[in-house]
């Protein structure tokens, strides 16, 4: 039961009420929908569908970075996505953002490792969009050290296409950017070699996706072998 429908209870309940009680309307409307209200709260979550919480500090352990190893894997060469619980559905906040599943790959697919120099990998969430219709910008940036034909090859093949990208953050959870609706696309490949030794010899990378949350959590490991 949404705010507005629990007005709209109350208000025809209240006038159900008035002609059997010397009370004003007004009344019976205030104490119904506070009675409700009360109600909704000592239910268990759902019930009602009035979910409260409090939004609380959880711990004194917030380091922030990434882990130096990242994974990813062609968009298109997942057969199956993890999903997002829906938005009303029963549970705690902290359910709403936490993937259910895995990514089950096309035959011979898999997912590859990935490297960034350490203090350059992180994810960025932007809320994006006007009102009524925000969501989230997921970004995920790190360093990658030397030109080498590797990395050149690399960008070449992934420059046009989207990629699943799985990065652990520094508490051990694993962030997703990219999902079932939008891959995760290049849109940053600085590459230097520098002009004096002093200077840094690397590539800085970007891929940016969209999605209805900060970049969502994987329970599940990321699986390195092909799929059978």
């Amino acid at each position: 039961m949404s705010v507005l429908a629990l007005l709209m209870f109350s208000a025809i309940l209240s006038v159900v009420i008035t002609p059997f009680l010397a009370v004003a309307t007004g009344i019976i409307f205030s104490v119904v929908t506070v009675s409700l209200f009360l109600g909704s709260i000592a239910l268990p979550p759902g019930i009602l569908g009035l979910n409260s919480f409090d939004l609380l500090k959880v711990t004194v352990e917030n380091p922030g970075g990434c882990s130096t190893e990242w994974y990813w894997c062609f968009w298109d060469d997942v057969l199956t996505f993890p999903t997002l619980p829906l938005i009303d559905a029963i549970g705690d906040p902290d359910t709403k953002a936490l993937l259910t599943g895995t990514h089950i790959m096309k035959t011979g697919k898999q997912f590859w490792r990935g490297y960034g120099t350490l203090d350059t990998v992180s994810i960025e969430d932007d809320a994006v969009g006007p009102l009524d219709s925000k969501s989230f910008k997921n970004t995920f940036k790190c360093d990658h050290p030397g030109i080498k034909a590797l990395l050149a090859g690399w960008l070449r093949m992934v420059q046009n296409r989207s990629l699943i990208i799985v990065v652990k953050d520094s508490a051990g959870i694993l962030r997703v950017v990219g999902n079932q609706n939008y891959g995760a696309n290049l849109t940053e490949a600085k590459a230097t070699t520098g002009a004096k030794v002093e200077d840094g010899n690397k590539a800085s990378l970007a891929f940016e996706s969209y999605g209805p949350c900060p970049a969502p959590i994987l329970p599940a490991a990321v699986i390195l072998t092909p799929a059978l």
